[in-house]
């Protein structure tokens, strides 16, 4: 009997823990109604924690987070059944060369790390900081090869290697200049269509304060501390000026440099590029830009100013559409709108559109034993519907369809749950394919005819000036070990330049620097791989 009473102790104790563990996995594939769950799957025995890096650019809503958010858990419950769990580690992007060189250079980085920057990444692949990435991708990549394809083919690889996978760029996109219509019918001008006729709309709101804040704080033109955030560029003026974007991208925002006489030239040391330094030299002296810009470094005051209504014109990441979106609410009568590129002296016309890929999406060699489970979350996140989830929420919560378009239920909602942080979570994709014209006047009809066709104007003016700029594969030593201590260099000459009361003797100075620090090296290096690809003949 005490046999017997033993074996059906053990058989109840064995139906309580099947009961116990299938009450514990209910909801583990509960994904707020989106599609992809995991069906009731029991979640994997062991989970491997995988470390992404996600920009934060300081924009959270009060009483959030950007490491925990709702998109942010809800990935976690769809990729538990690959086993992974994700932890997002912040990467200020304020800070992001200096930060991302410390973390790569002290062995602290996260598993996964993000450059927009060629340079930066051919850095880490020649220096062997990174880990190989083939045979991962070979086991666990095939929907990522076919999603991001055209992007996995223009980049990512060094010495026949693939260090980085590549995110995609579904719509031609690059910033854009936009100026206060509602100040220029004040004035009595029109939008300015080269830099002369903006120097005489930026004295005309200095002087005329069309937005009617005080003659001590109508800011025209507003810019934060020069290459410290995507809130502030030169690329409009430097354009106008014949500046070009004949060599690769780095951290400074501006027009990277031109060719003259088959050789690379980088846009600080050309005639351009003084035209543009004196021109914002002059700006400043008479006022026309905030006079402690070089102090904001993390965008506080400009953004501050901006929603003040004091800011007449701005070059940055940020739409017109945006703009008035954020201050319509407090002043219904602002009006901004995009301008077009200003005519150069050549007659050219152009905006930058970087490369026809989106960031690099690094692993560490340090994490080198984590490749499998990162190409197994990109391979996941490369989804077309996944993309769609993360940038526009559940269907029911966050939009509709109608006629085959997601139309937002509620955008203020849409804006306090997603859109703050969309764009840096989904990092395999630089948003969601665009809509037509037409269709897109239906799509954002819920935010105002008004916003709508502000959209269509961005990217009907974007897609036509729009143009790529070189991507370099060769070899260059002195760039890679150097570029970022030019960039900082940069950073604090230009900065001077700009405010000085003797242009000419700054000016000298930064051109000084540039010579003592090896900038020509960095110069004939670029030349030797524009001549590698064929973009000087």
């Amino acid at each position: 009997m005490m046999k017997k009473a033993g074996q059906v102790m053990g058989i109840l104790l064995l139906v309580l823990a099947i009961v116990g563990c299938s009450a514990n996995g209910g909801n583990s594939g509960n994904n707020s109604g989106a599609s992809g769950n995991n069906g009731g799957n029991e979640e994997p025995a062991e989970m491997e924690t995988v470390r992404v890096s996600i920009w934060d650019r300081g924009t959270a809503p009060e009483g959030q987070q950007i490491t925990d958010t709702l998109m942010s858990r809800w990935i976690n419950e769809q990729v538990a059944e690959l086993g992974i769990q994700i932890e997002f580690v912040p990467l200020p992007r304020s800070e992001e060369s200096a930060k991302l060189s410390a973390w790569m250079a002290s062995g602290t980085a996260p598993d996964v790390v993000l450059t927009y920057d060629a340079n930066t990444f051919l850095k880490f692949a020649s220096q062997g900081g990174l880990a190989p990435l083939d045979e991962s991708i070979e086991a666990y990549g095939q929907d990522l090869m076919e999603n991001n394809k055209e992007a996995m083919e223009a980049a990512g690889t060094y010495e026949d290697t693939r260090y980085a996978v590549m995110a995609k760029k579904p719509n031609t996109t690059g910033p854009t200049m936009s100026i206060r219509q509602d100040w220029l019918d004040e004035v009595g001008m029109d939008v300015p269509t080269t830099v002369d006729e903006l120097y005489e709309v930026l004295k005309a709101f200095k002087e005329q304060d069309p937005g009617d804040v005080g003659a001590d704080k109508v800011i025209p033109y507003s810019i934060p501390a020069f290459g410290q955030s995507m809130k502030g560029f030169m690329y409009g003026v430097g354009f106008g000026l014949g500046m070009k974007m004949d060599g690769p991208g780095t951290q400074i925002y501006l027009p990277t440099g031109n060719i003259k006489d088959g050789e690379f030239h980088s846009g600080i040391v050309t005639e351009e590029g003084r035209a543009l330094f004196e021109t914002m030299n002059r700006f400043y002296k008479e006022g026309l830009l905030p006079k402690e810009f070089i102090t904001d470094v993390n965008s506080q005051n400009h953004s501050e100013n901006l929603l003040a209504g004091r800011v007449g014109f701005v070059d940055s990441n940020e739409p017109a559409y945006n703009l008035d979106k954020q201050m319509r609410e407090k002043m219904p009568d602002v009006d901004w709108v995009t301008v077009e590129p200003f005519v150069a002296p050549d007659g050219s016309q152009m905006i930058t559109a970087g490369y026809p890929f989106g960031m690099f999406i690094m692993v560490p060699k340090t994490s080198a034993d984590k490749t499998d489970a990162v190409i197994k979350y990109l391979n996941w996140m490369s989804d077309p519907d996944v993309m769609v989830t993360l940038m526009d929420g559940f269907e029911g919560e966050q939009y509709t369809m109608e006629d085959g378009l997601r139309l937002v239920i509620d955008p203020d909602k849409k804006k306090n749950e997603i859109s703050w942080y969309s764009s840096d979570l989904a990092i395999m994709s630089l948003g969601l394919p665009w809509y037509p014209s037409d269709t897109a006047l239906i799509q954002y009809e819920t935010e105002g005819e008004w916003f709508a066709t502000k959209v269509v104007e961005y990217r009907e003016i974007v897609t036509e000036y729009a143009e790529f700029q070189p991507l370099l594969t060769n070899e260059r030593p002195f760039g890679e070990k150097n570029t970022s201590s030019l960039d900082a260099m940069l950073y604090e000459e230009l900065s001077k330049i700009i405010i000085a009361d003797d242009f000419d003797t700054a000016y000298e100075a930064m051109l000084k620097r540039w010579e003592q620090m090896g900038g020509p090296t960095y110069d004939e290096e670029v030349t030797a791989g524009l001549k590698e690809i064929g973009w000087i003949e």
